[in-house]
């Protein structure tokens, strides 16, 4: 039995059997590879169809239904698919509301050259994997915010209301002074003890956000005053961040129902976005823009000139009322 003690041969096979190895681990690391991209471009679309998805609807800017989320949902998964191809496997929409809800997206992959589902893996195949299924998920809300951030302004809820609508054709100047105006033409809102603005006050908040021009509030919440005609000092003093945060924006104003002037607090009621295109916040010029321009009843106010529109916020607590605000928020 000598033969069985001669080793000759041995070395081919163990670098056969090394060489199989090694392309089963190159195979795996290539086609995994594949899968893990595949589910990243997946998840991207998944968040982006149902963000899309949930802007629309909150927006109402679009049909909020299942047929125009399906075909949403398709646009916004081949976008983020490096072939364009994408399956959208479930579209899942939950109406709680006239502009509140939430929608679920879930994508697989797709091989449009083969026409079928999943991602090949040529190399596994001699592992008998010949594709692997691949898919991604997202769930977004819309629904309004109760809190966020934003320049430190407050208006009255009877400004929203009086203003008529949105969009370029309700242009109107929003005065701060008591008791408020709104116009065209000017209406004046109730200026009973319980609503009229702060004496000598022109709805200005307490800047609260570690020195920047801004302050942050919660519906059903009091909000510090900052009483006076001038702008909040100091964290307001820059006329070029002002005008970069104003002009041709759609700022977000908290709104007031109610005000404590004796410890000079707004009771906060939700947020409306207005799209401003003149503003005066002080005497002088310094704070206004364009150049020149004065409120329109009075030289001397302060006002803000534009249009009440819709706004997009990806930030915030759900449960607020609706004043054009959308909150549009990934849950999934």
């Amino acid at each position: 039995m000598r033969w069985l003690k001669r080793d000759e041969g041995l070395s081919m096979v163990l670098v056969g059997v090394l060489l199989a190895v090694l392309l089963a681990l190159s195979g795996m690391a290539v086609d995994l590879g594949a899968v893990f991209a595949e589910r990243r471009e997946l998840r991207n679309g998944a968040d982006a169809a149902a963000l899309a998805i949930a802007e629309d609807c909150g927006r109402q800017v679009a049909p909020c239904n299942e047929a125009t989320a399906t075909a949403t949902a398709q646009e916004y998964a081949d976008a983020n698919a490096h072939d364009h191809a994408s399956a959208v496997n479930a579209i899942d929409l939950t109406i709680t509301g006239p502009a509140t809800g939430a929608i679920r997206v879930v994508t697989g992959a797709w091989d449009a050259t083969a026409e079928e589902a999943g991602v090949r893996v040529p190399l596994l195949s001699l592992l008998g994997f010949r594709r692997i299924q691949v898919g991604a998920a997202a769930t977004a809300i819309f629904d309004h915010p109760t809190d966020a951030e934003g320049l430190p302004l407050i208006i009255d809820t009877c400004e929203f209301d009086k203003a008529g609508g949105y969009g370029t054709g309700s242009m109107v100047t929003l005065y701060f002074h008591s008791p408020s105006s709104t116009d065209p033409p000017p209406m004046q809102c109730p200026s009973n003890p319980a609503h009229m603005d702060f004496p000598g006050g022109f709805g200005w908040l307490a800047p609260n956000l570690g020195g920047a021009c801004a302050a942050a509030v919660a519906a059903g919440r009091w909000a510090s005053a900052d009483p006076g005609n001038s702008l909040p000092q100091p964290e307001c003093r820059d006329p070029g961040e002002i005008l970069a945060a104003i002009l041709d924006q759609d700022i977000l104003l908290p709104m007031y129902v109610d005000i404590n002037s004796r410890d000079k607090k707004y009771l906060v009621a939700g947020f409306s976005a207005f799209h401003v295109t003149a503003y005066a916040l002080a005497s002088g010029g310094k704070y206004s823009y364009p150049p020149g321009f004065k409120c329109p009843l009075n030289p001397s106010d302060t006002c803000l000139q534009g249009h009440f529109t819709s706004a997009t916020v990806y930030t915030g607590t759900p449960g607020g009322d609706d004043y054009g605000v959308v909150l549009v928020k990934l849950t999934e």
